[in-house]
C-alpha cells in the first residue's frame, strides 16, 4: 500500500493491523486513514523544534522569517517578530539559518548547535539582552564556545546572535528534544 504524506519531516506513517489491540488515544495530532485491505494507516506528528531549515535571514530586513510557500519567482516568507507575511524575489539575499556557521580556533561550528548550547546553558530561558555592549555578549559567547576566534567574528555578528536567539525563543522554536507523540 502506498502512503503518501504531506511532508516527511513532520509526519511518519505507520501501519496497524485490523486484528491488533488499537487502543488509540484521542488525540487532534493524529490524524488517520482507512488503506487497501482494512489496515488503519496512521500518521503521527512529531514536533521538532529546533528545525532551523526553514527559517531564514533576508537582506534588508530586520529580523529572522519563517519560509510559508515557495513559487517561481520569490518565496512568500513570515516574519517572526510580527507574523506579517512578505515576498522575498530571487534577487535579493537570503541565508538559512541551518547553512550558518561561526567561526572558531578550530572547524567552524554550526549556528545550530551554538544556539543548542545557548539553550541549554540558559536552561531554557532568555540569553544576554542583544542591545548590552560588546563586553558582556562576549562573555556570554565564550561561555557557550570557548573556542570563538575574535579576530574573525565581528561585534555586530554576536550583537545578531543574540538577537536571532531572542527571536527564535520567543517563537518557541528552540528546545533540547524532539517531541513527538504516539498512538500505543
Amino acid at each position: 500500500m502506498d502512503v503518501v504524506c504531506e511532508s516527511r519531516q513532520m509526519y511518519q506513517p505507520f501501519v496497524v493491523e485490523p486484528d491488533g489491540p488499537l487502543g488509540l488515544p484521542p488525540d487532534p495530532l493524529i490524524g488517520t486513514l482507512f488503506g487497501r485491505r482494512g489496515r488503519l494507516v496512521m500518521f503521527v506528528h512529531t514536533i521538532s523544534r529546533m528545525d532551523l531549515s526553514k527559517i531564514i535571514s533576508v537582506t534588508g530586513k530586520s529580523g529572522l522569517f519563517r519560509v510559508v510557500a515557495q513559487g517561481r519567482q520569490a518565496v512568500i516568507a513570515e516574519s517572526l517578530e510580527d507574523g506579517k507575511r512578505v515576498p522575498v524575489h530571487s534577487s535579493v539575499r537570503v541565508s538559512a539559518l541551518e547553512e550558518i556557521s561561526m567561526f572558531t580556533t578550530g572547524d567552524d561550528e554550526p549556528l545550530k548547535n551554538i544556539l543548542a548550547k545557548l539553550f541549554e546553558v540558559n536552561k531554557g530561558g532568555a540569553a544576554a539582552d542583544p542591545k548590552a555592549d560588546d563586553a558582556t555578549l562576549w562573555k556570554a559567547l565564550v561561555a557557550v564556545l570557548p573556542t570563538a576566534d575574535r579576530e574573525r567574528i565581528y561585534p555586530n555578528d554576536v550583537r545578531k546572535l543574540f538577537l536571532w536567539y531572542a527571536q527564535l525563543h520567543k517563537a518557541g522554536l528552540l528546545a533540547k528534544k524532539e517531541e513527538k507523540k504516539e498512538a500505543e
